[in-house]
């Protein structure tokens, strides 16, 4: 699965110190990380990455999301 920088960043800094989890534990962080919804244009862009890396994790097979998971963190310098 391809994740753009911004997908990266987020998974680094949720799950970066987290040693196992589960799917549905990660995508429920994921929900929770969703900030309230202000209308500013930060807020209004992080809710659409959120979402779109939710999408993206839950079309995901198992096998698939532990490769995902083992690749945290991610380098995105």
């Amino acid at each position: 699965m391809e994740l753009t920088n911004n997908e990266k960043k987020v998974l680094n800094t949720l799950f970066k110190d987290v040693k196992g989890t589960t799917r549905n534990t990660m995508l429920v962080a994921l929900y929770a990380a969703k900030p309230i919804d202000d209308e500013s244009p930060d807020a209004q862009a992080l809710i659409t990455l959120i979402n779109g890396l939710i999408i993206k994790l839950a079309e995901l097979e198992q096998p698939e999301m532990e490769v995902l998971f083992a690749g945290i963190p991610y380098n995105v310098d």
